[in-house]
């Protein structure tokens, strides 16, 4: 059947990305810090949850780069965190 077969092809490419991505490792407290991070940025007043915060916090503590289309996170997150696609 067709489609069993395209959502397995679906399942594997994002598994495929899935492994490749660099891992997040919480620590003790690391939540209750990235809550803190979010109430020193004024998080709350530009409408970042604190979801996106604990993401953000892993992106700056980490070094990585993060690709997201949201317009609140672009405005907040110094621009080396952001990731560009290079067309070569």
């Amino acid at each position: 059947m067709v489609v069993s077969w395209v959502v397995s092809y679906d399942k594997e490419m994002i598994l495929s990305y899935w492994r490749i991505l660099p891992r997040v490792e919480f620590g003790k407290n690391s939540m209750l810090k990235a809550a803190e991070f979010a109430n020193e940025n004024n998080f709350l007043q530009s409408g970042i949850g604190l979801m996106d915060a604990i993401i953000i916090k892993s992106v700056i503590d980490g070094n990585h780069t993060l690709w997201t289309l949201d317009k609140k996170i672009h405005n907040i997150i110094d621009r080396k965190y952001i990731f560009r696609q290079i067309i070569e």
